[in-house]
């Protein structure tokens, strides 16, 4: 194992946000297993990253408040509601929020997906020359969780600023300041009134969305507290939003530094599917999660003892030569022939906490690259190295200037 950190704490450092993948091989190349403070650690692999998110017993830790990222946090102190959460209660949670996710749910989202992507495709070609970010990626999930969950859109502007605060509050706490770490708290006490006010309402009138729908099983059963209900509210919105919007931007800037590419899927439409899930790999809107030991574990020759927290570098497993050939290739195909066997990418995590919402993201990313490549034939993007925005869990661009027609 390295033990000197510094290599591993480059991970956060912002120099490399532009393009952080030399030193993510880098990682790979030196060691499996690097430490990163005491009792954290850190792993770049495919198969030691793959291994953990598919283990049980490495966990969150905050249940018995053993977790070294938060030293001494208890379970109610962290935000996320089933993100910080360990079975059997995440088990609990996960039970009734994956109804909303089943294929027959996000089937049934597809038609309004498709409306919304149009309306936005509508004003943006009227418009012409557009930032991505705003004038699609970031309205196209944020409409369609608002309408998941029962939040008006009305409401939007509000909580995009507690959201802004959340997002950033969940990057390591030694990378945040003071003033960071107050405004993360204070937007997660206003998302858990806000939803608090939403839920009142729903008892009153059922309107058929997911909130509705986990009212109702709040007052049937004691599945779910009040404090749950309020937080998978938030949870939704936050965790809706930010994946599909950073990996919109993600994806297109990939796609448009070889118009190849471009060309290859105007020639090609089958093979979207695959460009969107090769774009997931290649360049994910999610670099690193984290989690700790629930007992002693043993991981790549390195014994963890219960408490030891460690850091799985998603992005660097996600270009892993030992797992993808020829990794630094955005390769197309990669997703398109089953004969080639390609193994699952991490983007979405593994095992117990796969995200939920994974499909709905395929879905969206699906819609919105065959309505530009039919609408917008001829778009450009301004820029190959757009700004980044600043934070280090979460990646994508915070601009993308393009030009939607000639």
């Amino acid at each position: 194992m390295t033990t000197a950190p510094k290599l591993a704490l480059e991970v956060f450092n912002p120099e490399h946000r532009v393009n952080p993948y030399p030193l993510y091989a880098a990682l790979r190349e030196a060691d499996r297993i690097h430490s990163l403070a005491p009792r954290i650690y850190l792993a770049s692999h495919h198969a030691d990253c793959n291994k953990v998110l598919l283990d049980p017993l490495w966990g969150h830790g905050y249940n018995d408040r053993i977790s070294p990222f938060r030293p001494g946090v208890g379970r109610d102190d962290v935000p996320g509601s089933m993100l910080g959460m360990d079975p059997p209660d995440h088990t609990r949670l996960h039970r009734l929020v994956s109804k909303a996710f089943k294929p027959q749910k996000i089937e049934e989202l597809r038609a309004r997906t498709e409306q919304i992507v149009d309306e936005l495709l509508d004003a943006a070609l009227e418009a012409n020359e557009v930032d991505l970010v705003t004038a699609l990626n970031s309205p196209l999930p944020m409409q369609l969780v608002c309408g998941m969950i029962g939040v008006p859109m009305a409401d939007v502007p509000v909580f995009q600023k507690w959201s802004t605060a959340i997002v950033r509050g969940v990057d390591p706490d030694f990378l945040l300041s003071p003033q960071e770490i107050t405004a993360r708290y204070e937007a997660e006490e206003a998302f858990e009134q806000y939803f608090k006010g939403l839920a009142e309402e729903r008892r009153e009138h059922h309107r058929g969305d997911l909130l509705s729908d986990l009212v109702a099983a709040r007052e049937d059963s004691d599945l779910l507290s009040e404090h749950e209900l309020h937080e998978i509210g938030a949870m939704l919105m936050v965790a809706g939003h930010e994946t599909t919007m950073n990996g919109l931007g993600m994806m297109m800037t990939a796609l448009h530094r070889d118009p190849g590419r471009l060309e290859l899927l105007k020639a090609d439409p089958d093979l979207v599917p695959a460009a969107v899930e090769e774009a997931l790999r290649y360049d994910p809107p999610i670099q690193f999660t984290s989690r700790v030991a629930l007992q002693d574990r043993e991981l790549a020759g390195h014994t963890f003892e219960r408490g030891d927290g460690i850091v799985l570098v998603i992005a660097a497993a996600n270009r892993d030569p030992a797992a993808f050939p020829d990794p630094e290739t955005f390769d197309m195909t990669r997703y398109k022939d089953r004969a080639r066997n390609a193994p699952r990418h991490l983007t979405f995590s593994n095992g117990p906490h796969h995200c939920l919402g994974a499909q709905l993201a395929r879905m969206e990313m699906n819609i919105a690259l065959r309505a530009l490549l039919t609408r917008a034939p001829d778009l450009k993007l301004l820029t190959d190295e757009p700004p980044y925005r600043d934070l280090y869990l979460f990646r994508g661009p915070l601009s993308l200037p393009a030009r939607m027609r000639p």
